[in-house]
């Protein structure tokens, strides 16, 4: 909290990592039942919904997979 004021950098949390690792881990294909028990969910479709949010450039790139198929 204190380096937060200090900076001025008040929207960066611990929930702000925890959310990018567990969208990055899944991007660079961990498995998400491994992923969900690393985040200490017992659920995980809880996972997916709350912290997976892949962005545009790598949808593009899944899609783009499928043409080449």
């Amino acid at each position: 909290m204190r380096l937060r004021r200090e900076t001025g950098i008040n929207f960066l949390t611990t929930h702000v990592y925890r959310h990018t690792f567990a969208t990055r881990a899944l991007e660079d294909g961990m498995n998400v039942k491994a992923l969900s028990k690393i985040l200490g969910h017992t659920n995980v479709a809880f996972t997916m919904q709350r912290y997976c949010s892949p962005d545009i450039e790598f949808l593009q790139e899944q899609t783009d997979m499928l043409d080449q198929k």
